[in-house]
């Protein structure tokens, strides 16, 4: 099942871009992305909708799993998996909430040193000197990637 053959571009299959992109013109390529695009974000929300979807079922349910046959003939389980608790986002101040629940915030939490975002630290950097060094040092840039709007 090979559905990237069916979608062309400029009489290009979207399979052909892909696997040779350097016999085609950039304008093709670009066009080629620009339907990635469109075709990613189709599919997360079809995803997303089939998703809710079965939760809602299997909750009803009272499931964990589904078995099914995959279109390859292969036979898989889907199963349903309760999500990590998080942090209660109404608790505006965990430290002070533990505090006055009467216990010492280490007892339930860690302090660690987290970096400032790069916002803050390109800001800092500016001051030249060490500072700047260690900026450089700490911040490495990252994989170019390309947007089209």
């Amino acid at each position: 099942m090979d559905t990237l053959s069916e979608i062309r571009i400029n009489n290009v299959t979207l399979s052909d871009l892909g696997n040779n992109p350097n016999t085609f013109p950039e304008e093709v390529i670009c066009a080629g992305l620009d339907v990635i695009k469109d075709i990613k974000l189709k599919l997360r929300e079809i995803e997303q909708n089939m998703t809710a979807n079965l939760i809602n079922r299997m909750r009803e349910d009272n499931a964990t799993k589904i078995r099914f046959i995959n279109p390859r003939g292969e036979e898989r389980t889907l199963t349903l998996k309760n999500a990590s608790p998080k942090l209660n986002g109404d608790i505006k101040d965990p430290e002070v909430f533990i505090r006055n629940s009467g216990f010492i915030p280490e007892a339930l939490g860690e302090y660690k040193f987290v970096p400032f975002s790069w916002g803050k630290i390109k800001e800092l950097r500016k001051q030249g000197g060490n500072i700047q060094l260690v900026c450089d040092e700490l911040y490495k840039a990252g994989q170019p990637s390309i947007e089209i709007k």
